[in-house]
């Protein structure tokens, strides 16, 4: 019994780790959300480029430019009044009424699409900076738990020998231990390299040194009352930018629409006249100005007939992309829906078979101790403790990962999205 208490006070038994997740892990995985939100090159491009969007929004209200003519006359035309020296023309083109304003609210549309396309981005390296922080954890607690397994199977190596030069076991005992001993000390290291990689692919994505060390929590959270989800997609950027591209479609087809009608063109002319020397007629050297009226006629229906017709597929098109997305993220939520049921259901069940595994261990313990007998259920059932502390916590981080999920699908409404000064304007 001495043996046996101080294996407990070793820490023989591994703890089954199934709660609390302290504000300040919370604020460090919110800390690293905010880093890779500022600092992800890709992410910051997509941004670059729904500015890039907003500019577009003043200069596609402008009218086109206007054009100005001059010309002099190296053969002065004779008139009336003088001679013609020079003439000098101003025109300005005017697109069919309604024309500008829903070049305007195309582009306003397009910059909102490219906002969206931003949001989406976004959401998803919260949620590739989440998943890929529940995936360190799980590598520190499988890399604790092995560790643990060693210093238990070290412990047990030890109470082998002594058995052994007591009589009570055979050598065979203690060479099963050292083979057990070394596929763990191989599995640890294994678990250490991932830990390299993963702390990698970690820093790489808020874009920092690969090798700035991380914090990952003791416990992640797990809310045993359950939780409600409801198949809320409406805010998802995918689904809101689809919307969008649908009304940029519609305002197309109006535009291309009012393209069918003349183009209305106002300009002046002004003739710069000379006096005439041999008579002095009313009006005598009077430069003249003469207003002018220009028509762009579409006499050639069928570019503008053709140009609706596109227009109209491309309205099609976004309807259809709507319904894609649509039922795409009702797909998604499926899949969420199934995986978050299964990670708690196999919690539950880790949790009960590893608290009844660890009695039955207790009890063999007891016995091999005192008796050096039950070696072969000792080593089968602490294989199985094992086995169901990695399986708890695989469970733990595949709850974890799921409700991420959800909120990216969903929108991720609980994260404060960047905004622009000129996106808050417009």
């Amino acid at each position: 019994m001495k043996t046996f208490n101080i294996l407990k006070h070793m820490g023989f038994y591994m703890a089954v780790l199934l709660p609390l997740f302290t504000a300040a892990q919370e604020t460090a995985l919110d800390k690293y959300i905010e880093t890779g939100i500022a600092n992800n090159p890709g992410l910051n491009a997509t941004y670059k480029e729904y500015e890039m969007a907003l500019r577009e929004i003043r200069g596609s209200a402008s009218l086109p430019d206007p054009q100005l003519s001059a010309g002099i006359f190296v053969s002065p035309v004779e008139t009336r009044t003088g001679p013609q020296r020079a003439r000098f023309s101003l025109s300005q083109m005017f697109p069919w009424f309604g024309s500008l304003k829903l070049r305007k609210e195309i582009t306003s549309l397009l910059a909102s699409s490219r906002y969206e396309d931003y949001m989406e981005a976004r959401n998803r390296l919260v949620y590739q900076i989440k998943k890929r922080w529940f995936e360190l954890y799980l590598n520190q607690k499988e890399i604790g738990i092995t560790e643990k397994m060693i210093h238990t199977l070290n412990i047990l190596e030890q109470i082998a020998v002594k058995k052994y030069e007591t009589g009570e076991t055979g050598m065979a005992d203690i060479l099963r231990i050292q083979m057990e001993q070394q596929d763990k000390q191989a599995r640890l290291e294994t678990l250490r390299d991932d830990s390299t990689q993963l702390t990698a692919a970690f820093n790489l994505l808020l874009n920092r040194d690969t090798d700035i060390s991380l914090h990952t929590p003791d416990t992640l959270e797990y809310a045993i009352e359950g939780q409600d989800f409801h198949h809320r997609t409406n805010n998802n950027p995918q689904l809101k930018a689809r919307r969008l591209d649908l009304q940029v479609s519609t305002e197309k087809t109006r535009l291309a629409k009012k393209r069918a009608f003349p183009d209305i063109g106002l300009g002046l002319d002004y003739v710069i006249i000379g006096k005439r020397p041999d008579a002095d007629p009313a009006g005598n050297g009077n430069d003249a100005i003469m207003p002018m009226l220009s028509i762009k006629l579409p006499v050639f229906q069928k570019k503008y007939t053709s140009g609706i017709k596109k227009s109209e597929l491309n309205e099609n098109r976004a309807q259809l992309r709507i319904n894609a997305t649509t039922n795409n993220l009702r797909s998604e939520y499926e899949r969420f829906l199934s995986n978050y049921k299964r990670s708690r259901r196999d919690l539950d069940l880790y949790s009960a078979q590893y608290h009844k595994a660890d009695q039955v261990m207790q009890l063999l313990l007891s016995e091999y101790s005192a008796t050096g007998k039950k070696y072969d259920e000792v080593m089968e059932i602490q294989q199985v403790l094992y086995r169901y502390a990695l399986k708890l916590e695989k469970a733990l981080t595949g709850y974890h990962s799921a409700i991420a999920y959800f909120e990216y699908i969903s929108g991720n409404p609980d994260i404060e999205p960047i905004k622009s000064q000129h996106h808050e304007n417009h």
